[in-house]
């Protein structure tokens, strides 16, 4: 057997068990069965190697997802004074009957 200098042997380790890696923590959750039995369905399913790829995959969707919506309200904010949401829907009804009369008229 080839012999495995201390400093490699604490690399293999580390790779063997992520948590130990530079910048990455454990957690432990509880979950009732029927969750663990559907997160572990999704792991299979979706092709994760482990729980946490998935967790880890799940928590950057919803990260991802909370930055698109800031960047949505920011938008909002900078697009310029409110408008009372009357008068919005009352320009958006307009316009719809206006392309339905339109359609009427090419019949």
């Amino acid at each position: 057997m080839p012999q495995v200098s201390a400093g490699r042997w604490q690399i293999l380790s580390n790779l063997a068990n992520p948590a130990k890696l530079p910048g990455m923590s454990t957690m432990n959750i509880s979950l009732p069965d029927d969750m663990k039995a559907f997160v572990d369905e999704q792991v299979r399913i979706n092709g994760f190697a482990t729980t946490s790829e998935y967790m880890r995959a799940l928590i950057r969707e919803r990260k991802d997802a909370i930055e698109r919506l800031r960047a949505l309200v920011m938008e909002g904010m900078e697009s310029g004074a409110p408008q009372p949401a009357e008068d919005v829907s009352a320009r958006l009804r307009a316009r719809i009957e206006a392309a339905r009369s339109g359609m009427k008229a090419a019949e």
